[in-house]
């Protein structure tokens, strides 16, 4: 099995597209405010939600996985390293094998490993970064993005449901927690306490590249 590449549409890893190279839907993540916070929802291409992410404004997150009826802390799922400047995070599938997402950090690669083996990653994501501006091209209007994409190799599509919701919950934290200010400029993020008549609070805006 060749190694699959996921594109994100935008982003916005909690309100995007994921898609195969020949632009197939796999996967999309919606993101609606509901009883006073935003829960996201994650699809995979037979329109099954296979997690629930209810986001918190002081206590962790909470996720309800597929299968499961209550949601539970993602600290109770996902278990970050307690020594400074490791910045690696354990993580069992449904099989109880485990896994780390290492690189959970601004300005790292967040790559996927097994517990097995920590040198040889099975997933990579490559964020999207703002392009160099092209020449003579109108300086008030906004730089370009590229689009960022997950490499999965063929031992991380064997769990490709459990790796791309551990991605969802890792990369929105990262970016809620380190790019907050950029993330309100695009109107996608909003906190709990907001009113709910706030466009985004009635349909999260997916910023589009």
């Amino acid at each position: 099995m060749p190694s699959l590449s996921i594109t994100l549409e935008n982003y916005l890893p909690w309100a995007t597209k994921y898609l195969d190279s020949q632009g197939y839907v796999l996967y999309e993540t919606r993101t609606d405010f509901q009883d006073g916070a935003n829960h996201t929802v994650i699809q995979n291409d037979r329109n099954e939600t296979i997690a629930t992410l209810h986001w918190r404004d002081i206590l962790p997150d909470e996720i309800k996985l597929k299968g499961k009826t209550k949601y539970q802390s993602i600290h109770g799922w996902l278990h970050k390293s307690h020594i400074p400047l490791n910045y690696d995070v354990k993580v069992k599938d449904d099989a109880g094998r485990g896994y780390i997402w290492k690189g959970n950090a601004p300005g790292l690669l967040l790559q996927l490993h097994t517990a097995e083996d920590d040198s040889t990653p099975i997933a990579t994501f490559h964020g999207s970064v703002f392009l160099p501006r092209e020449d003579g091209k109108d300086p008030h209007q906004p730089p370009a993005r590229s689009l960022a994409t997950l490499e999965l190799t063929e031992r991380a599509q064997e769990v490709r449901d459990f790796v791309i919701t551990s991605f969802v919950v890792l990369e929105k934290g990262r970016q809620i927690t380190h790019g907050v200010d950029a993330m309100r400029q695009t109107g996608a993020v909003f906190n709990a306490s907001e009113k709910t008549n706030h466009p985004s609070a009635r349909k999260p805006q997916s910023t589009s590249d």
